[in-house]
């Protein structure tokens, strides 16, 4: 914190200090802290965590176990005053159950398995679900039978659903927290958490019957719209006859999709008389026209679901966001509710502007004049200067150097990143990105 306060004046002086810096302990080192990151989140990893007595690593560690039980922290002074009072690993408990108000708690968490549990923690826990579970386990999807953990998060995401319990009693064991998250949006959902959400709910059996028996029709309208487009690659041509079903939807997913196969409203997507899929209609106006076109509130739904997880951020009231996107009729509309930052969903502080992923939905000679807009209304960095692992590839020098145009120029994310009607570069960057 002292060298935070009068840091050095670039980056290669920086590096040098780290370097010779007696408190920077290699990952190597017996004698290095437990890192609050990757600690197991259990009474042991607490303790190590708090033999610590810093108030930055603890803080860390409870914003983990918030996460782990479907929450999102959005008071860092609340978080601060609770991490430095906490005493044992089951006050922390405790507070979770209390869910409180410097955080933000998705009514969709479901229990699944944490990546660091201990294998033979998990295998018991699994054991003891398939011995309690109406659930047989040998009908395990596919694509989870891959590791211990896939199978884990499918049947006990199951055996939760089946009782329709508190996720949080149900996701402490043994001492361990080993199962409670709260999954992604649909769009880059996990396949083996069967949860609450249509959006995010595996497409099998388990999955259906979650839906089903909340008896909400516009969730099973979502669902079954997910099952048209995601497994029989088609679209619905009439919403009024998937509303139909969904009032008085089918007792199996075998069922479901046998009925769906003979419907004369679901249109192969390959057939030049098909509109768009949402999850795949170009983040542009003309984009958001095609799929308002259909008039299928979902799809509408994870159309703007996919332009807000560009922007950096996470829906967190389901039911505001609908209420919101139900009257938006353009993209430059949705543009401008976003970047009013909505509460309904959380924000990610560090979404930047990059480059779409798919290059194909950003042209080229777009991406050139943006970048040769930036570059020559940035103030202090020259473009001369793109370090070289980014300066080969058009999109890599992009990221670069829009994300360095809306450094200097102090805006958030949102409005430096609608260029000429099309979203072509915000998003929030991966970890692993050089640019």
């Amino acid at each position: 914190a002292m060298f935070a306060a009068s840091p050095p004046s670039s980056m290669y002086d920086l590096l040098l200090l780290l370097e010779g810096a007696s408190w920077v302990c290699s990952g190597n080192r017996s004698a290095c802290w437990a890192d609050p990151s990757t600690v197991s989140l259990t009474e042991a990893g607490f303790q190590q965590i708090l033999a610590q007595s810093f108030a930055v690593p603890m803080a860390t560690f409870v914003a983990r176990v918030v996460e782990h039980y479907g929450g999102r922290v959005v008071s860092q002074g609340g978080l601060d005053g609770f991490a430095a009072s906490v005493k044992s690993f089951e006050d922390i408990i405790t507070e979770m159950e209390e869910q409180p108000r410097w955080a933000v708690w998705s009514p969709e968490a479901a229990c699944i398995l944490d990546s660091t549990s201990d294998a033979a923690v998990v295998g018991l826990t699994l054991e003891y679900a398939c011995h309690h579970a109406w659930f047989n386990c040998s009908h395990i999807p596919e694509m989870c039978l891959g590791s211990d953990w896939d199978k884990a998060a499918y049947v006990l995401s199951v055996y939760v659903n089946e009782r329709s319990v508190s996720r949080l009693p149900t996701c402490f064991f043994k001492g361990a927290l080993i199962f409670g998250q709260a999954p992604a949006h649909a769009v880059h959902g996990s396949p083996c958490i069967v949860t609450a959400d249509p959006l995010t709910t595996p497409l099998t059996d388990e999955g259906y019957q979650a839906i089903v028996k909340q008896s909400d029709p516009q969730k099973v309208a979502a669902f079954m719209y997910r099952v048209v487009v995601e497994q029989l690659n088609s679209t619905v041509s009439d919403e009024s006859q998937l509303a139909s079903l969904a009032s008085n939807p089918p007792m199996s997913m075998y069922d479901l999709t046998s009925l769906l196969n003979e419907s004369s409203w679901v249109c192969d997507a390959d057939s030049p008389t098909c509109l768009p899929r949402p999850s795949e209609a170009p983040l542009s106006d003309q984009g958001f026209q095609q799929i308002l076109a259909q008039g299928n509130e979902t799809g509408i739904a994870v159309f703007a679901l996919r332009v807000i997880d560009h922007f950096g951020g996470q829906v967190m009231d389901a039911d505001s966001f609908n209420t919101t996107i139900q009257s938006v009729t353009s993209l430059k509309e949705l543009v401008a509710v976003l970047e009013q930052r909505p509460p309904w969903a959380l924000w990610k502080p560090e979404a930047v502007c990059a480059i779409q992923e798919d290059p194909g939905l950003a042209e080229s000679m777009v991406v050139a004049l943006t970048v040769e807009y930036a570059c020559l209304h940035m103030h202090v960095f020259n473009c001369s200067n793109i370090p070289p692992q980014c300066s080969e590839d058009l999109w890599d020098a992009a990221d670069y150097a829009l994300s360095v145009y809306a450094l200097e120029h102090g805006f958030d994310a949102l409005p430096t990143c609608y260029f000429k009607g099309t979203l072509i570069f915000a998003r929030t960057r991966a970890d692993s990105s050089k640019c």
